[in-house]
């Protein structure tokens, strides 16, 4: 008889920047970005209902009850969406030609600042933050265009404003935490090999639906 723990398949990633990564970016990418119009047409759903994990691993555990119902497709280049660049004509009005680099950075920086995976608003919300500490304590994003109001309790918290500023994430950490989610799609194992590999885990509530 299979358990409730057993029943779910699930994305194990081993930094909590990686799972946030995952939840706020990568998987919509997957289902509705840069590869909506991938084939199989279906491609999209496996990874779009998985739950996620913080454990020891990078992998997919799947329910062994379920094992012919898997990814159809795994082999996304999930490094290289940091290095997606904006069309000559949207790079007007960007000062970085990169489209999810910097705010892929900025969300990962502030859950590693928490330690926890960010609310869908406190996501957005992060990539508004200004570069350095002073430019955040004299407002800078008070003036941002797409900047709204119900995001500024958050962005002018004093605890927040220290906490992220304090945490360190660069390019290179976005680099190696994409790694550990492309290398964790292709490392697919059963429940008992998990673990058996790995006894303890920490669950992430978070369900990610297309």
């Amino acid at each position: 008889m299979i358990n409730k723990e057993q029943a779910i398949d699930k994305l194990i990633l081993t930094t909590i920047s990686a799972v946030q990564l995952w939840s706020g970016e990568v998987s919509g990418q997957i289902g509705d970005g840069k590869w909506e119009n991938s084939r199989p047409h279906n491609h999209y759903i496996f990874w779009c209902r998985l739950n996620v994990e913080l454990g020891a691993t990078n992998c997919v555990v799947r329910n062994r009850s379920y094992w012919n119902h898997g990814p159809v497709k795994n082999n996304y280049g999930i490094v290289g969406l940091m290095n997606l660049k904006w069309t000559r004509d949207d790079l007007v009005n960007s000062s970085d030609p990169y489209i999810l680099r910097g705010r892929m950075i900025k969300m990962a920086r502030m859950a590693k600042a928490f330690a926890r995976v960010l609310e869908s608003e406190e996501a957005y919300a992060s990539r508004h933050m200004p570069e350095t500490l002073q430019q955040a304590q004299d407002g800078l994003f008070l003036n941002m265009y797409d900047c709204t109001k119900r995001h500024l309790p958050f962005l002018t918290n004093v605890d927040v404003i220290e906490k992220y500023y304090a945490t360190t994430y660069d390019k290179n950490d976005l680099r190696a935490d994409l790694q550990r989610i492309q290398d964790g799609m292709r490392n697919i194992i059963t429940f008992e090999q998990y673990k058996s590999e790995s006894p303890s885990t920490t669950e992430v509530n978070l369900s990610i639906t297309p």
